[in-house]
């Protein structure tokens, strides 16, 4: 486990080292007459709004498919994921699956 551990840490070390040089490298190629700690510091602000807006929206979509549980509704995946089951056990039953019904538009 301790060997799984400083495997990782090895990559994530290496990995900041590459991502330190990259932006040491288009630092100075795109803007030369910027500092290196302004052009890490816009960078590291542009990957920050980032992963907050991905949130955000990761936040909103989960809020709104959770209304539309609640509502009734169902998503694709739920359909694709539930449709054989719901098919063996209206064949079971002797029944017409409600997957089997043209879909009303």
């Amino acid at each position: 486990m301790f060997n799984s551990r400083l495997r990782t840490a090895a990559k994530i070390l290496f990995a900041a080292m590459v991502i330190g040089a990259v932006l040491t490298l288009a630092g100075r190629s795109i803007a030369p007459g910027i500092p290196l700690g302004r052009w890490v510091f816009w960078c590291a602000l542009g990957l920050a709004a980032f992963v907050v807006v991905s949130f955000l929206r990761a936040l909103l979509d989960l809020e709104v498919l959770q209304w539309v549980l609640r509502k009734g509704g169902g998503t694709w995946m739920d359909r694709w994921f539930w449709a054989d089951s719901l098919r063996q056990d209206a064949a079971h039953n002797g029944q017409e699956s409600s997957t089997d019904k043209p879909a009303r538009d």
